[in-house]
Parts: structure tokens; C-alpha cells; sequence
């Protein structure tokens, strides 16, 4: 057994790796300023600037890889998260896409994970276009995963979660509530005929779990390790991301997000849940994803778990008035290593280390 406090050194380390990845954000910054499209190059700047605790939290997978391919986890991660990032404010933003054009932005995000495939024109069905950003991005991707070894080997199973992803990303941003809802119901029964564990969660809960990026993250620092992994170690670790911890990720983004998505009339996962029992389904997501991750190896996947909740509940959303309440019941059920990272987040964002 690995010894106590593993996953909670784990996450000092991370905070220290977090120079790195904001030398990595600062470089795209550069390029994007660069766009030629004003409102390209703002939705661009607008996602580095407000998401970069995506790259910056993600990049605790980095710290599963051995040094020697460090570098290259950090970079893949930076420039695949920043690609979602980027074509995420694009739909969600853009008055005159449809689901065509949802598609064709991201198979940027598809060829990312995909060394060797040629370039192409993403922004074919889109109204505005530029050339030196999303194509740059996909490129970085594409290189920083062929110097990890066993990429060819594990490609499949993260295009696995990237296609879900998309599948996501383009059905929740199809213009109208009902169309959105019919075809995120389709994609829910879809799935539940593939993956039995699905049988345990909602519909909302599925589309959430679809949204994250964690479980391609560790498929990274898995290529990255000396010997290739075994096949129980990819089932495990497939079982362990989709849906439970990948769930807990966005479904708690979207817990914060709450009273922002409702004044702003934007579609919210956790807004689709009967509000008593929100608590209980979060809980289920973080005990389901604790069962999962304590069987991996190393200390990245148990550090995951226990920092999510640690972290989104560190954001002030968090603790509005009518939100204080639930959130310090989920603090306290959820446990002692929780509290904790909840504590180390906190003192993060006091210092401007975290926003």
C-alpha cells in the first residue's frame, strides 16, 4: 500500500510543476494575439485567460509520467485542454453555427490525438477563419504524443473518450432547448447499451461525465511509462473515468456554476437534477470514483479525486447564500482528504496562485 499522504504531496507537486504550465499558456497567449479575426482572437485570449485552471489542474497527470517524458505530457495536455477550451467558448458563443459546423471545429480536437494526420481546414463551415492558432495546437498536440512511446498502442482508447466528448460538445450547443434535450436523451440511450455501469446514472450525469478530459489525461502519462500498460490496467482505468470520475469533475463545475449558468440562461447538467437530491448524486459520483481510483497505481488518480471537490468548492460560487449550506454538508460528508485539499485550495486562492 502506498504510504498515507501520497495524493496530498502529489498536489504540492503539482503546485510547483504550475510555473511550467503557465510558461506553456503564455506562449499560446502570444500566438493568439497574433489572430488576424477580432472576435477569433478574443474568444481565444477570453478562454486562456478564464479557464487556464483547466491546463493548470490537469497537468497533475504530467506528474504520473516518468521525468525524462514529463515535458511532452505537460505540452500535450496544455494544448489539447486549450483546444477545448478555445472551440467551447466558439459554440457556445457563436450565432451562426449549427451542429455541421459544431462537428467540423472539433475535429480539431480529434486529429490532436492523432499523430501523422494531415492538416486540414477546421473553420470550413464557420463564418470567421485564421490560420496560425488551432492549426498550431493540433500540431503541438500531435508532436508532443508521438514522443511518448506507447501513443500508437492507446490511441483508440482515447479517441474513445475524445469522441464522446465531441458527441457532447456538439448536441448541448445545437441551437434550441428541446432539440439540445432530444438528442443528449439519444446520445444517454446510445450509450447505456454500450456501458453497463451507465445503469446507475441519469441522463444529465452521463452528458457530464462526457465533458471531461481527466480520463485522456492519464491515457498520456500511461503512454509515456517504460513498459506498455496491461490490458486490466486500461479496462480499470476506463471503468474508473467514465462515468464516475469524469462525472464528479463536471458535475461539480457545473455545481458551482449553478446560479451564473441560471441568470445567464445557459445549459446546466446539475440544474437537471431534483434539487434535494443534487447532494446525494454528487456524493455517489465521489464515493464511486474513490472505489475506482484506490485500485490504480500511483498516487495521481486517489489525488484526483479528493481535489476536485477540494478545489471547485474553494471557488466562492460555492459559497453564495443560497449555496454555503450544501456545500459545507458536501465538504463533511465527503471526508477528511477532501477538507483538506479544500484547505490547500483555499490558501492557493488567497494568493492569487489560483482563480
Amino acid at each position: 500500500m502506498p504510504f498515507p499522504g501520497d495524493d496530498v504531496l502529489t498536489a504540492l507537486r503539482l503546485v510547483r510543476s504550475w510555473p511550467r504550465i503557465e510558461a506553456l499558456l503564455k506562449a499560446w497567449e502570444d500566438v493568439a494575439r497574433a489572430i488576424p479575426h477580432p472576435e477569433l482572437r478574443r474568444q481565444a485570449l477570453s478562454s486562456l485567460e478564464k479557464k487556464r485552471f483547466h491546463c493548470l489542474g490537469g497537468s497533475l497527470y504530467a506528474l504520473g509520467a516518468p521525468l525524462s517524458r514529463r515535458e511532452a505530457v505537460e505540452r500535450a495536455i496544455v494544448a489539447l485542454q486549450t483546444i477545448s477550451d478555445y472551440l467551447d467558448n466558439l459554440v457556445d458563443r457563436s450565432p451562426h453555427g449549427g451542429e455541421a459546423d459544431f462537428r467540423r471545429l472539433h475535429r480539431a480536437f480529434l486529429a490532436a490525438l492523432q499523430p501523422g494526420t494531415p492538416r486540414e481546414d477546421y473553420y470550413a463551415l464557420h463564418p470567421f477563419r485564421e490560420e496560425g492558432y488551432l492549426p498550431a495546437l493540433v500540431r503541438a498536440c500531435q508532436e508532443a504524443l508521438s514522443q511518448l512511446p506507447h501513443w500508437p498502442s492507446l490511441k483508440e482508447h482515447a479517441l474513445s473518450f475524445a469522441r464522446r466528448y465531441v458527441e457532447l460538445q456538439v448536441r448541448k450547443h445545437v441551437p434550441g432547448k428541446k432539440a439540445r434535450e432530444d438528442l443528449l436523451l439519444a446520445f444517454y440511450r446510445e450509450e447505456t447499451r454500450r456501458v453497463p455501469s451507465l445503469g446507475e446514472v441519469e441522463w444529465p450525469e452521463q452528458a457530464a461525465a462526457s465533458g471531461s478530459t481527466l480520463g485522456i489525461f492519464a491515457l498520456f502519462a500511461l503512454a509515456a511509462q517504460d513498459r506498455p500498460p496491461r490490458r486490466a490496467l486500461l479496462t480499470a482505468l476506463e471503468e474508473a473515468y467514465y462515468p464516475w470520475l469524469g462525472g464528479l469533475h463536471i458535475l461539480l463545475d457545473y455545481y458551482i456554476d449553478g446560479e451564473e449558468d441560471r441568470d445567464g440562461g445557459d445549459l446546466n447538467f446539475v440544474a437537471y437534477l431534483p434539487h434535494h437530491r443534487v447532494e446525494e448524486r454528487l456524493l455517489l459520483f465521489y464515493r464511486r470514483a474513490w472505489d475506482h481510483a484506490r485500485r490504480l497505481p500511483g498516487p495521481v488518480h486517489r489525488a484526483a479525486v479528493h481535489g476536485l471537490p477540494g478545489f471547485y468548492l474553494s471557488d466562492p460560487k460555492a459559497w453564495t447564500p443560497s449555496m454555503g449550506e450544501r456545500s459545507q454538508k458536501l465538504l463533511t460528508r465527503m471526508g477528511r482528504r477532501p477538507r483538506l485539499f479544500f484547505r490547500i485550495a483555499s490558501r492557493l486562492r488567497k494568493r492569487g496562485i489560483l482563480r
